[in-house]
């Protein structure tokens, strides 16, 4: 009580004198009142949202470097509607103050100082002189929330949907940003395992290929750093899904069509991985991993500044992995991943430069098949011990940022990969009345070379209280794919599949396929605040797919894209949306019976919701209620898959989704999600959704209170999901199983080092993948432990 008696009293006769660095607390010297005429009229970039009032001054401290002081007593219980825009700190600080009766002033050493606008001017000279430019501040450290000891659940800001750095709080879609801190501490494995952080979001694995993402029920592009990498209508791999997460910054995921983002794209969303990038402030972190089956893991992170100046930066990223073998047992994974880069930073430029070498020899996944309507119990693989993915990737990358103005930025992006992707596996036909199935070994090859270039200009302006925040851009994806694949076609008849060693097998290699794809798009986009409350979200775009296949001839596609969303603010807190968005897909490589190539299709989605910040801007949470649908789609005659038709009514997904994340208390940390999804088709031969209609996940951890356990804690998460229909030749569907799998970890973060031990599927259920066919069900490692440690120097 005395403790408490005695701060008060300090706030009371100096306020909260606040003074924000970077890294390590300084104290306010009179070298320091030398130091703000140089910042003092400096103009930067600010994109604070809407919070309490002494969190937003906090936040502009913090990035102007500017001394503001200030009486608790007098921002208490008052909110900010944010601080947006190029502007000086002052400008700034009056910004935030809009709204409230409270002025700025300044000190004779540069400090800022906020009071009540009733107060005397002989009260003001009180305040300034309470805090002489020499008067040792409270220090106040501010943590990244890469460092050990942190625990950051929400990122407030996203640029997926609009390709601007925009608060989440005032987009008109649903937006869920997955942080490195979540990664972390859930000791994931790959980007797939992070976007089960995401309601509405399903893998749908698939033995010799890379995974595909699938959200309400569509298949979503991904992009890296915003920009797209694997658009078109013939593009095999997506190279986002594929760097390690050491490499990674966080994950977007966008609900709903975006072709300002993605261009051509069903209407399900986006997800947007982003880089780790170059930065003056040190970053020399090692991490080491080992767990089940053999595997060990070293990564190394490093970053800093070259120049006195701070303006040229690095990032290095390293990262080795090697397994003894896979669940299940076949030969284990080895992989190794390189990515420098080099930064130029200044009040108006900012570039960056970089590449990355990822090389993957993986084992096909773990999979059974389904006897008499039900997923067979096969613990070893189906085929030989080293059937396997290799994959290598190159990419070469920059991306510029240049002002040109106070108000208008000119923005450039492009990536060239190149990547080769092979296999070898063993096929399985579909299973006969007596368990009996044939073997088809199968080989190839898939050689991509993609050339993605992106560029707008963003303008910044206000026409009274209405401010504009103008898009217009055009993007261009050139993508060239060569297939060569093989198969014995007589099969390999070896009776029932419990008691399988293949022999081993020569595969005949068939000439090579090339198809060549050129996409691009141009785009204008207007983002409207009125008053800071009403926000309103308006694009148009125009996207032109052409594809030439060696086998089919040359097509082409295009369509105009409107899209509109609308968010009101009801409170400081709580917004509500709705939006209205098209989409377009490409389809001309997929042949009609009468040779053409199929139009393209169309989709569209309908979304209204509410999403709101929480406990002091701790927690964020959303709900939305969605209908998205795709016409005009290609699907197979049942009878004769090689003949392509159209199903002008498509498929429609309708559903509920709730996501929530933040921090709940004092070092308890939460971030859940929750998917209601009916999908139907119109197609005459399809009469059921393949989705699960019900998907619940729940992580949380909570970082110990108590002196003496300072440092230590727990985690615990739970993924429950409901069962749902493969299909089978014929059309006819099978159950797969409902299934809740259930993780535990303990950890220990210190200053430079922290240690995670974690137990994954703690009851060691049976898990399978969220889609199935009659010969192919992905089935998920049972109880499995990690051990994960890093070291920061």
């Amino acid at each position: 009580m005395k403790h408490r008696k005695e701060k008060n009293m300090f706030r009371a006769s100096l306020g909260a004198a606040i003074f924000i660095a970077c890294q390590v607390p300084l104290t306010c010297t009179s070298a320091f009142a030398q130091s703000t005429a140089s910042v003092g009229t400096a103009v930067l970039d600010y994109n604070i949202q809407a919070g309490p009032l002494d969190r937003v001054l906090v936040a502009v401290a913090t990035q102007s470097r500017r001394p503001i002081s200030f009486d608790a007593a007098v921002t208490k219980n008052l909110r900010s509607l944010g601080v947006k825009g190029s502007l000086t700190a002052e400008q700034a600080v009056d910004k935030a103050l809009l709204g409230t009766d409270l002025e700025r002033v300044a000190t004779g050493s540069g400090a800022l100082t906020v009071r009540g606008k009733a107060e005397a001017a002989t009260q003001s000279n009180v305040i300034q002189d309470a805090v002489p430019a020499a008067a040792s501040l409270p220090q106040i450290t501010v943590h990244d929330s890469a460092q050990p000891g942190s625990a950051g659940f929400i990122a407030p800001n996203s640029s997926s949907a609009t390709r601007t750095d925009t608060p989440i709080s005032e987009l008109a879609q649903s937006v869920q940003v997955i942080t490195k801190d979540v990664m972390r501490s859930q000791q994931t494995q790959s980007v797939e395992d992070v976007l089960s952080n995401v309601s509405g979001v399903t893998l749908n694995p698939i033995a010799a290929t890379q995974d595909t993402v699938s959200i309400r029920g569509f298949v979503a592009p991904v992009s890296t750093d915003g920009l797209a990498t694997n658009n078109g209508s013939n593009a095999a791999f997506q190279d986002g899904l594929s760097i390690p997460l050491i490499g990674i910054e966080r994950i977007d995921v966008l609900k709903g069509a975006d072709s300002i983002l993605a261009g051509a794209m069903d209407p399900g969303g986006v997800v947007n991985v982003v880089r780790k990038q170059p930065q003056a402030d040190p970053v020399h972190e090692i991490t080491l991993q080992t767990g089940s089956y053999g595997e060990m893991l070293a990564g190394a992170d490093l970053a800093g500044a070259l120049t006195k100046d701070q303006h040229l930066t690095y990032r290095f990223i390293v990262s080795g992995e090697r397994t003894g073998e896979s669940y299940g047992g076949s030969i284990g994974k080895r992989s190794l991943y390189v990515a420098p880069s080099i930064g130029y930073k200044t009040a108006d430029t900012d570039f960056v430069v970089g590449f990355e070498q990822n090389t993957q020899h993986s084992p096909i996944p773990l999979y059974t098949m389904i006897v008499n309507g039900s997923p067979a119990h096969l613990s070893y693989p189906i085929g030989n011990a080293d059937d396997h993915v290799r994959l290598n990737s190159s990419t070469v990358y920059y991306s510029l940022s240049q002002k040109l103005s106070s108000n208008w930025t000119f923005t450039s992006k492009a990536s060239y990969n190149a990547s080769v992707q092979s296999f070898f596996d063993n096929a399985t036909t579909e299973l006969d009345d007596s368990g009996d199935a044939a073997f088809i070994p199968v080989a190839g090859s898939e050689h991509q070379r993609t050339l993605s270039l992106e560029e707008s200009v963003q303008g910044k302006f206000k026409t009274g209280p209405v401010s504009h925040t103008l898009l217009g851009g055009f993007s261009f994806q050139r993508t060239v794919l060569t297939n060569g694949s093989g198969a014995d076609a007589d099969g390999i008849a070896l009776g029932s599949i419990f008691s399988t060693v293949l022999p081993e097998v020569n595969v005949p290699t068939q000439a090579s396929v090339r198809l060549t794809d050129y996409s691009n798009q141009v785009y204008l986009q207007d983002q409207i605040s009125v008053f800071q409350r009403l926000h309103i979200l308006a694009s148009i775009s125009h996207a032109q797919d052409r594809n030439a296949d060696q086998s089919s001839g040359a097509s082409s596609a295009d369509a105009w894209n409107p899209n509109i969303g609308i968010l009101y603010q009801l409170t400081g807190n709580l917004g509500v949306y709705a939006n209205y968005l098209r989409s377009f897909t490409p389809q001309g490589v997929d042949l009609l019976a009468d040779g053409s190539g199929a139009p393209p299709s169309r989709g569209k989605q309908v979304e209204v919701g509410l999403k709101g910040n929480f406990l002091e801007d701790r927690l964020t949470a959303s709900v939305a209620l969605f209908r998205a649908a795709a016409t005009n789609q290609v699907t197979q005659d049942s009878s004769n898959p090689n003949i392509n038709t159209i199903n002008p009514a498509g498929t429609v997904s309708r559903g509920v989704e709730f996501d929530v994340s933040g921090e709940l208390l004092k070092g308890w940390n939460v971030i859940a999600n929750y998917s209601y999804t009916a999908q139907q088709s119109a197609a005459p031969t399809t009469t059921y959704s393949s989705l699960p209609r019900h998907l619940f996940r729940l992580w949380t951890t909570y970082a110990l209170q108590g002196e003496a356990l300072h440092g230590f804690g727990i985690g615990g998460g739970i993924t429950v999901r409901s069962s749902y229909l493969g299909q089978q030749t014929g059309d006819v569907a099978f159950t797969v199983p409902g299934q809740a799998s259930t993780d535990l970890s303990v950890f220990y973060r210190g200053k430079n080092w922290s240690t995670t031990f974690g137990v994954k599927n703690v009851f060691d259920h049976r898990l399978y993948g969220d889609t199935a066919t009659n010969s192919f069900l992905a089935v998920y490692p049972g109880r499995t432990f990690l051990l994960t440690g890093t070291y920061a120097f």
